[in-house]
């Protein structure tokens, strides 16, 4: 699963999920998260609201993390990483969502055409 905002791969820190249809949109990388948000997710001061953890409005996605489950059998070793929606999950509007994966917005980590000048 690609980062929404960098486009590289998100290496399973978060996801991002539709509310309405639980779809899975694209994950967000470590370093993006803390590009775009410090530690604030992490901290957990946005859980009196149901709504965006950045405005006022609904949340349109959440944005839960990957944790790693590891199970045991005669054949080896499995790790799978697994997320869990609840009520307390960090929140995200749709412009919030826009700007996190509006490429404009990028601050140059990805590889884009130049704009040829004129």
């Amino acid at each position: 699963m690609d980062c929404l905002s960098c486009g590289l791969p998100a290496g399973y820190n978060r996801v991002l999920v539709e509310r309405p249809s639980g779809a899975e949109l694209g994950g967000l990388c470590v370093e993006c998260e803390e590009r775009r948000f410090g530690d604030c997710l992490k901290q957990g001061f946005w859980t009196e609201t149901d709504g965006c953890a950045l405005c006022a409005r609904d949340a349109y996605v959440v944005m839960p993390e990957w944790h790693p489950v590891t199970e045991h059998s005669p054949d080896g070793v499995v790790v799978r990483n697994e997320y869990e929606v609840t009520e307390g999950t960090v929140g995200l509007c749709d412009e919030h969502l826009d700007s996190l994966t509006d490429p404009d917005r990028h601050d140059g980590t990805l590889s884009r055409a130049p704009t040829p000048s004129t």
